[in-house]
């Protein structure tokens, strides 16, 4: 089974898959959904404390989707799982990057990425022996609303299996 159609029956509202074209004449991929009703939470002024409190009680309720491995979800034998067997090693292998990138753009020091190479491989020894659906981009363009609930849920490119902490980590 596909992610979205295993999201919607936990009762995350998502858009339906149209079409989805890996190969294209520019180079990237293609995938078209449905629309999805309301308008993006960032942009909704009214309502937003019980629109938050539903906010969570949504990615509380995708935390609740286990997938066997972690990382980045792949189909083996028909089923989603993660492309890693740990968690540390996703966090390890986005390390390299991470670094190189910060290292290359002279955006840190040399004690301040020495720093932050201690820090990452301590969080890297935090166990999580279970991954969960993460979303990997959850914030307020891609949740959506008529004002009163949530109605969508969209952008699941970065969706993968691992430590429920990570969407919080990086929620904008």
């Amino acid at each position: 089974e596909s992610l979205l159609p295993l999201l919607r029956k936990q009762g995350i509202p998502t858009p339906t898959v149209l079409d989805f074209k890996l190969q294209t004449s520019f180079g990237k991929p293609v995938l078209i959904e449905t629309a999805v009703p309301g308008r993006p939470l960032k942009e909704i002024t009214e309502n937003r404390p019980a629109l938050y409190r539903q906010s969570g009680a949504l990615l509380a309720k995708m935390h609740q989707v286990e997938f066997p491995g972690f990382g980045f979800l792949e189909r083996v034998d028909g089923k989603l799982r993660g492309s890693s067997e740990t968690w540390r090693e996703v966090l390890l292998s986005r390390r390299e990057w991470v670094l190189e990138n910060l290292s290359a753009n002279e955006l840190l020091t040399p004690s301040e990425l020495q720093s932050l190479i201690k820090a990452w491989d301590q969080v890297a020894e935090i166990s999580c022996e279970q991954g969960v659906c993460l979303h990997g981009d959850y914030q307020g363009t891609h949740l959506f609303s008529d004002g009163q609930t949530l109605t969508g849920l969209i952008d699941f490119g970065g969706a993968r299996s691992g430590d429920p902490r990570y969407d919080l980590a990086i929620t904008k």
